[in-house]
């Protein structure tokens, strides 16, 4: 397969807002107050719920020569069809809509359009509500003549064309309609990432979130890595897995502290494996929530670690970046300043198979069982560092023989023990 992802979720993790302070969160915008919500959930437990007029959310990757993209997400009309038309799904540069799919009370039909073209009808005549769809599409405008392509629930695929242009990065998306027609719809199970080959889809799929659920192996020093209440992590009497682990992020009340500067301390925890019947893993976005006892600079670090094999750290989550980027590595080694007060702010990044790679395509179902973090490293630590909570959404493909073997991890473990009679659940 040649599609490359470069951002997932299923907002398992909630809605992460705008991060202004360090220049992009998870959502780079939004109108009106879009929800992570159990009913519009299609698999795991939460869903994206948009229901009013105006409100949408933005996402903004800030890098150029991205010219041929993709996603796949399943949508659902809650109740009721919308009474006018409304755009669902868009295709951006910095400030422009390229092409979209949206919906049309003429025909009522699912259609989908480039920017000056016309428009080409896709998928069934016409939608019903309380149905999901799967969407398959792909935008390029790498050219003079722009193309999007559109296939619903992996049936016929359409196509529209809009000539007298000029290549065009492509550098976000919207999902949502910016207008006043207001109308209940969900979306979940979203991947979106580049592609080479012309009607290639990621097809079936479905994202799960693994909230930490058990300790790996520690170095700490006193008065270092804590807990809120100032309780030295030890990895027995007082843990670190449970601490970081509120979904949605952010919603808890525990955290992760480091109240001493320690570059080379840290503590490790584990994660849940996928469900047994998974058979291929599209990809994986670790999604941090974080703050600071104080506004003022600091530096430590969040270090996602391949468990299998050669262990290695392969990708940091946050940096110091001042654009607008939902994708936002570290150096690994290089800590970056957590300094934000009485908020909580967000992080994320895409996991690569590789230390510092970008084949994000390229994870198995026993590279993500074996995934574990490492957070600390704090050169700096005043004010004290917070790790709020941590997740990783994980797109997988199930297999349709339904079980595939394998054992669970229990969240009660104090290592990376496999316990055969536990069965630990994800979110």
């Amino acid at each position: 397969m040649t599609l490359t992802p470069t951002f997932l979720t299923g907002w398992e993790h909630g809605v992460a807002t705008l991060d202004s302070a360090l220049g992009g969160g998870l959502a780079s915008s939004f109108g009106g107050t879009p929800t992570s919500s159990t009913t519009a959930a299609r698999s795991g437990t939460y869903g994206l719920l948009l229901n009013s007029a105006g409100e949408f959310i933005k996402y903004v990757t800030a890098t150029t020569g991205l010219r041929k993209n993709a996603a796949r997400f399943y949508i659902r009309f809650s109740s009721a069809l919308p009474g006018a038309p409304v755009d669902l799904f868009s295709f951006y540069n910095s400030t422009t809509q390229l092409a979209q799919l949206f919906f049309d009370t003429t025909g009522t039909r699912l259609k989908i359009v480039a920017s000056g073209g016309t428009a080409q009808s896709v998928g069934p005549n016409p939608p019903v509500a309380d149905t999901w769809y799967r969407v398959d599409i792909q935008f390029d405008s790498s050219g003079t003549t722009w193309t999007i392509r559109c296939k619903i629930d992996g049936g016929t695929e359409a196509t529209a064309t809009a000539g007298s242009h000029v290549a065009t990065d492509l550098t976000g998306w919207v999902l949502g309609d910016t207008g006043a027609t207001s109308f209940t719809w969900h979306v979940d199970d979203f991947i979106y990432g580049t592609y080479t080959v012309d009607s290639e889809y990621w097809g079936d799929g479905q994202v799960v979130g693994l909230s930490p659920n058990a300790e790996g192996t520690h170095n700490n020093a006193a008065n270092v890595m804590e807990d809120q209440a100032g309780n030295d992590i030890n990895g027995t009497t007082v843990t670190a897995f449970d601490k970081i682990n509120s979904v949605p992020i952010g919603s808890g009340t525990t955290r992760l502290q480091s109240n001493g500067a320690g570059a080379t301390n840290y503590v490790e925890v584990a994660f849940p494996d996928l469900p047994a019947n998974a058979s291929t893993v599209n990809g994986a976005r670790a999604v941090l929530s974080k703050s600071s006892a104080s506004a003022a600079g600091n530096a430590a670090e969040t270090r996602i670690r391949r468990g299998d094999g050669t262990p290695a750290d392969v990708v940091e989550v946050g940096s110091t970046v001042t654009t607008t980027n939902i994708n936002q590595p570290g150096t690994i080694g290089t800590g970056w300043s957590f300094g934000e007060s009485a908020s909580t702010w967000y992080k994320g990044a895409m996991i690569p198979a590789t230390a510092s790679g970008t084949d994000f395509g390229s994870l198995t179902v026993a590279i993500v069982n074996a995934l574990l973090a490492r957070l600390g490293y704090a050169s700096d630590a005043t004010p004290d560092p917070w790790w709020i909570d941590l997740m990783i959404e994980v797109d997988y493909v199930a297999s349709a023989a339904g079980s595939l073997p394998g054992s669970r991890k229990t969240p009660y473990l104090a290592s990376r023990d496999f316990n055969p009679w536990s069965w630990s659940g994800w979110q």
